[in-house]
C-alpha cells in the first residue's frame, strides 16, 4: 500500500476571521481617540480602515458604519449625477457603478485635503477599495466628473490625478459622456 500524503493545513475561511479583524480595527480607532493619538479627523493624511457600507445613496455618497458609528460619506474627489431631487442623466448608472466598485472589497477612507466635513455634515473622504481609488475609477469610467478639493494635504496631487482621469473619460466617450453627451451639473 502506498504511503499516504501528509494532511494539508487548513485555514479558517475569511468570513470567520473578518469579524475579529473588524473589531480589532474598530478598537484601535476608538482607542486612538482615548489616548490622544492622531485619528483620521486629526491627521489629513491618515487612512481609516474598518469601514462597513450600509447603503450606496447615490454615485458620490455612502452611508457607512465607521468605528461603531453611522456616518454619511461624500466621495471627496467626484461629482456624480443626482438620483434624488432633480434626477440627472446617468444618475442611476453612476450609483450602480459605485456599488459595483465597492462590493466585496476591503474599504479604507482617506482625507485628501484639509476639509473634514461638508456643509451637510458629511465626512469628505476618498474611498479606496483594496488600495485603489474608487473616486478615480468612477471618473475614469465616465460615471462622475472631477470635484476639486482644497490644495492642502494631498489635495493638489489628487486634483491632478482626477483631472487626467476625467480627460481620458471624455476623450474616449465613456459613461455619461457616451450616454448623455455631457455632464449636467446640479
Amino acid at each position: 500500500m502506498p504511503p499516504s500524503a501528509p494532511p494539508r493545513p487548513t485555514l479558517a475561511p475569511a468570513r470567520r476571521r473578518l469579524p475579529h479583524a473588524a473589531v480589532t480595527v474598530a478598537a484601535v480607532i476608538a482607542g486612538a481617540g482615548v489616548c490622544g493619538c492622531a485619528t483620521f479627523d486629526q491627521d489629513p493624511a491618515a487612512a481609516t480602515t474598518g469601514v462597513r457600507v450600509l447603503k450606496v445613496v447615490d454615485g458620490d455618497t455612502l452611508n457607512v458604519l465607521l468605528a461603531g458609528k453611522r456616518e454619511r460619506v461624500r466621495l471627496a474627489l467626484v461629482q456624480a449625477p443626482e438620483v434624488t431631487g432633480t434626477p440627472r442623466c446617468g444618475g442611476p448608472q453612476a450609483t450602480a457603478a459605485l456599488r459595483r466598485l465597492i462590493t466585496g472589497h476591503r474599504l479604507r477612507l482617506r482625507r485628501p485635503s484639509t476639509q473634514n466635513r461638508d456643509r451637510y455634515g458629511r465626512l469628505i473622504r476618498e474611498v479606496l477599495a483594496d488600495g485603489r481609488s474608487v473616486d478615480e475609477q468612477l471618473v475614469r469610467d465616465g460615471w462622475a466628473t472631477q470635484f476639486r478639493v482644497p490644495a492642502g494635504g494631498d489635495g493638489a496631487a489628487a486634483n491632478r490625478r482626477i483631472a487626467r482621469a476625467a480627460a481620458d473619460a471624455r476623450t474616449h466617450q465613456r459613461g455619461i459622456w457616451k450616454l448623455c453627451g455631457s455632464f449636467d451639473r446640479p
